[in-house]
Formats: C-alpha cells, sequence, structure tokens
C-alpha cells in the first residue's frame, strides 16, 4: 500500500469509530430520581435540590432545599422565598409549571413558555467530543447548542450522567 491508500484507511476508521457514538439520553433512563449539587464559581454558590424526572408522563419536579434561590421560586410570590423556604418547581403533563411552598400548603400556575428536558434531547444536532476524566471516573463528552453551548457528560459504561453545564 501507499501512503494515500494510508491515509484514507485511517480517515475511513475514524469516520466509523466516530459514527458508532450514539449520544445517550437524558439522565440514561426514561425515569429517575437524583440528588444534585451545583457548585457555581461566579458568584460563588452552592445549589442543592433533588431532581425527579419521568418522561414517559413527560414531567419533571426540582425540589429545592432551604435556604436555596431559584428565578422560578422567585416570580410568583417572593415572600416565602425571603425566608428561605423550601420550593418545589413542578413542569407539568399539561405544559404549564407550577411553583409550591410545601411548608406553607401554596401552589400557584407560574408559565406555560418552557417545559420539561426531552429524555433524548442529545440524538439530534449534538456533537461528541470524546472521552475525558472527570473525578477519577471515564465519561463522555457530548456538546450541544441551546440559547448557549450545553455541555453533558456521563459514564463510559452505563451512560450515567456525571456533570452538565
Amino acid at each position: 500500500m501507499n501512503r494515500k491508500t494510508d491515509l484514507i484507511l485511517v480517515i475511513f476508521a475514524l469516520a466509523l469509530l466516530s459514527s458508532a457514538q450514539k449520544p445517550p439520553s437524558w439522565g440514561g433512563n426514561p425515569k429517575y430520581t437524583v440528588k444534585v449539587k451545583i457548585l457555581n464559581d461566579k458568584p460563588v454558590a452552592t445549589w442543592n435540590f433533588i431532581y425527579y424526572y419521568d418522561w414517559t408522563q413527560k414531567v419533571e419536579r426540582y425540589e429545592h432545599e432551604q435556604p436555596e434561590v431559584d428565578e422560578m421560586c422567585l416570580l410568583p410570590v417572593t415572600v416565602f422565598k425571603k425566608n428561605g423556604e423550601p420550593c418545589h418547581v413542578t413542569f407539568a403533563t399539561d405544559g404549564w409549571s407550577y411553583v409550591s411552598f410545601p411548608t406553607h400548603n401554596f401552589c400557584c400556575k407560574c408559565s406555560k413558555s418552557f417545559g420539561s428536558v426531552r429524555y433524548d434531547w442529545l440524538q439530534e444536532n449534538s456533537t461528541y467530543i470524546g472521552i475525558e476524566t472527570i473525578d477519577g471516573k471515564q465519561v463522555t463528552h457530548w456538546t450541544k447548542w441551546g440559547n448557549y453551548l450545553n455541555h453533558f457528560y456521563s459514564t463510559v459504561d452505563k451512560e450515567l450522567p456525571v456533570r452538565y453545564s
């Protein structure tokens, strides 16, 4: 073989490898619950919440711990969040988001302008970046444009989420 043939074979092999990468699903499962800790460096903040997701019902819920701040929780009734009350945000099957303050037995309809994350959101127009190491774990790194460039990292073996930004 000559150099040109070798180069064509290498390009073909790389194309096959990259096309074999199938984007993971959101969370690795259509239904799950996970405790999330988001760290932000500018401004410095830690945000803890429990995240419930069920694509079969097309619903998701964020249970924010006190004294967390969430823009959805601040919109309807700021008096509860001023005291650091827990707040739950639910994106429901009717297309509406609901905000509730469980310690006050209060809930309100908030917005119909956005909803739950699609289970297959990475399946179209996403880019496979490669395998990286995060906290000692081998992860696949994917990106997809939305309002910003989204980064999704999941374990190589089971496609479980590790990081999202």
